[in-house]
């Protein structure tokens, strides 16, 4: 089964719990809403959504368990399993 930290690889099996929360590097815990984007995060992806609206933004943003069976496109996406942690 590929790692998660190896970049470009493409996940197997169910998304990790550690893996479920943006990495610190593409959204910060001390950012304004964090805790609202993680909500909106997981409960679009308990519904079994490929994506969720940003609040502050309006824009759409792709789960983590959406990009976890892909592997990295280096866009920088805010949810990115396949980042070194």
């Amino acid at each position: 089964m590929p790692s998660s930290s190896k970049k470009g690889a493409a996940g197997s099996g169910p998304l990790p719990d550690d893996l479920r929360l943006p990495h610190p590097d593409r959204l910060s815990p001390g950012a304004r809403g964090y805790d609202e984007v993680c909500q909106r995060h997981e409960a679009a992806m308990a519904a079994g959504l490929p994506l969720y609206e940003d609040p502050s933004t309006g824009l759409w943003v792709m789960t983590a368990a959406t990009l976890w069976g892909r592997p990295c496109c280096n866009n920088r996406c805010r949810h990115c399993p396949h980042l070194e942690r």
